[in-house]
């Protein structure tokens, strides 16, 4: 039997190999057979990661945490489980986008990002020490640019540069963090024994939390999000949303709680839950004045950021009170909630980007008659954000909630509010579903997708219906 370190070392090394397949191949074969070949060799290369990936999940439910090449990675269940699930979207986008490529050079430019920004996100999710995180952090930035300037369309060049002046000040308040002082633990984290006296706590976590906000959307760092999520290729930001996005989620939740271990504040908690109730009151009143899709799934994802900060309240505040339970049930929530989100947001810019950017809600009129499969998955991406049960979603709220309410019923309340808002924008689109129209038979942009999205729509049901549930007690923070 291999061990951890073993199997998290292939894992990487194919992810590399995937990377690397589409400039090896294209000097090998011609055109017409290049897209057949790359696309099962990369379908290969994911699935063979999936089930690493999931052997890695099974030892770490069966034996618990454990600390890789030389402590730099953790493996524990907050980002072992939901890693193979990052693999298993990063699988379904690539062969959506190889259902509809046309373009040799944009296939292969995509296909590596693919592999580099999901090993980016596997990497930095399971972070244990400041140098990986840096690393994997640079490679999320970069994989991110070129997969939106990959397509290079007017409004894409637009999008990546917008991304990437995001890049730039994102990184900077990244390297503000370290210059706190938060290494002075040592470089791998969960083993810092440094305290942060609670002036440089207080740098260190405005620092982080501007530095990752630009990369989330935490308000009011989310100027970018909306136009480059709108003008950006779907597929593009379909990997961005449901691959890269959800590990920079799991690498702030981490790296958040480590600073507060270092000195807890409670001044800071303050700062976090009101920025989580600013966040996802905009997101949510944006969307509710929009009338274009691809926006209101920008708003959305801004909003849903919103409800997942209430989780990282709870954490916090077993981090401040000794509570291990609550770290464990917080940190859990935080990763129902990030695979949630996920899945929806994948699914939804998939569907999206099909109808090409800054699309209007009128072109999703009567999509039940001319593509009931299509609609079907949209609902439930929607239901699933508007978290109704029995959907993943809704799990995912009740136990963001539920940890939110150890530090105020305020905060619960608000976003149980903020909730009820938001089934106006997510009942908007299905009223434009099943609403009548003129364009009558097959909708041919939209075939291509149907069996990626229908998988997707099927995964977000069967999670919620036990799956999540049997696999939740396993996927807590490794608590310091």
């Amino acid at each position: 039997m291999l061990s951890s370190e073993s199997l998290f070392l292939i894992t990487i090394a194919i992810g590399f190999i995937g990377a690397l397949s589409p400039l090896i191949l294209s000097y090998s074969y011609k055109e017409k057979s290049y897209f057949g070949v790359l696309t099962a060799l990369s379908s290969a290369y994911l699935f063979v990661q999936i089930i690493l990936l999931s052997m890695l999940a099974f030892k770490v439910i069966n034996v618990g945490y454990s600390l890789i090449l030389g402590g730099k990675i953790l493996l524990d269940g907050f980002a072992a489980i939901p890693s193979v699930f990052i693999a298993f979207i990063a699988l379904v986008v690539l062969l959506a986008y190889a259902s509809m490529a046309d373009d040799l050079e944009r296939y292969s430019i995509f296909t590596s990002v693919l592999f580099l920004g999901e090993l980016g996100s596997i990497l930095i999710s399971e972070s244990s020490s400041i140098s990986m995180f840096l690393s994997s952090w640079i490679l999320i930035v970069i994989s991110s640019y070129i997969a939106i300037a990959s397509e290079k369309s007017k409004l894409s060049s637009d999008a990546a540069l917008k991304y990437s002046l995001m890049g730039v000040v994102s990184t900077a308040f990244i390297v503000l963090w370290l210059g706190s002082g938060i290494y002075f633990g040592g470089d791998e984290i969960y083993g810092g024994v440094y305290p942060l006296t609670s002036k440089l706590a207080m740098i260190a976590i405005v620092m982080l939390t501007a530095g990752i906000g630009f990369k989330l959307g935490i308000f009011p760092f989310q100027w970018w999000m909306v136009d480059v999520y709108s003008f950006a290729d779907g597929k593009s930001v379909s990997l961005i949303t449901g691959v890269i996005k959800v590990g920079v989620i799991f690498a702030f939740t981490r790296m958040l709680y480590y600073t507060f271990y270092l000195s807890p504040s409670s001044v800071a908690l303050l700062m976090i839950s009101i920025l989580s109730i600013l966040t996802m009151t905009f997101g949510n009143f944006a969307a509710f004045t929009s009338k274009v899709f691809p926006r209101i799934l920008a708003y959305s994802s801004i909003a849903q950021i919103g409800y997942i900060m209430v989780g990282m309240v709870g954490l916090l505040n077993g981090a401040i009170t000794g509570n291990q339970t609550l770290v464990l049930f917080s940190s859990a929530a935080i990763a129902v909630q990030g695979l949630s989100y996920a899945l929806s947001k994948s699914l939804s810019f998939l569907v999206s980007g099909r109808y090409g950017s800054m699309v209007e809600l009128s072109q999703l009129k009567g999509l039940y008659r001319r593509d009931p499969v299509v609609a079907f998955s949209i609902i439930v991406a929607m239901l699933n954000l508007l978290g109704l049960p029995p959907l993943l979603g809704f799990w995912g709220k009740v136990y963001l909630f539920q940890a939110g309410l150890t530090y105020s019923i305020w905060l619960v309340v608000i976003a149980i509010i903020n909730s009820g808002i938001s089934s106006f924008y997510y009942g908007r689109i299905i009223a434009e579903i099943f609403s009548s129209s003129e364009q009558q038979g097959e909708d041919m942009k939209l075939k291509a997708m149907r069996t990626y999205v229908i998988v997707l729509a099927i995964l977000l049901i069967v999670l919620g219906l036990g799956l999540i549930q049997a696999m939740f007690s396993y996927m807590g923070i490794h608590y310091l």
